[in-house]
């Protein structure tokens, strides 16, 4: 009978101490390291790192929606896993004021939920955002990650998106490379 309590007890401590209240995103799985490739591309002057089985297009192709031309270059993941862009908006506006950590819903979208947090890319402000498929936030219901960066004159965005998550710790990992050696112009 003591056994169970203690057993109860040292559970319930332990699933307390597993929340992440330091409002950075919560730690992913590690994996070992990985082999890069440098894509760069000199008319639009960015560039970044990204896993040598990934496949980046050697150009991109431009959108336009609302009378904005939006620059779209796909990245491809081997197995299809998930799909990654990178895409160079026109404007840059301000992001909004919230704190690290924030939980919201989609406009339109009740059962999508939207976590929000503060970065740097490049030495420019970010807003790193998760979308999860319901209300738990949990690693298996996420199905879209955005880093979008404004410099003084555009606004980049890396996302990636899944049909089928969760995410692997791999997949997590190249998007991380991704983010973490963009190198915008100071413009």
């Amino acid at each position: 009978m003591y056994r169970l309590v203690f057993s109860i007890l040292a559970l319930g401590v332990l699933v307390v101490g597993c929340g992440s209240s330091s409002g950075q995103p919560a730690p992913t799985a590690t994996v070992g390291p990985i082999a890069t490739a440098k894509y760069s591309d000199t008319a639009l002057n960015f560039s970044f790192r990204h896993p040598r089985g990934w496949q980046v297009a050697a150009h991109g192709h431009v959108v336009t929606a609302s009378g904005a031309n939006t620059y779209t270059l796909p990245v491809t993941i081997p197995g299809n896993k998930a799909q990654i862009e990178v895409t160079l908006g026109g404007r840059s506006s301000d992001f909004p004021s919230f704190q690290n950590g924030l939980v919201s819903t989609m406009t339109g979208d009740p059962t999508h939920r939207l976590r929000f947090y503060h970065l740097r890319t490049s030495g420019w402000p970010s807003m790193y955002i998760q979308r999860f498929s319901s209300a738990h936030l949990v690693p298996g219901n996420l199905t879209e990650i955005d880093t979008i960066t404004n410099t003084r004159h555009r606004q980049y965005d890396v996302r990636m998106v899944t049909a089928l998550p969760p995410f692997s710790a791999e997949t997590l990992a190249g998007y991380r490379i991704i983010t973490r050696t963009l190198q915008l112009p100071f413009d």
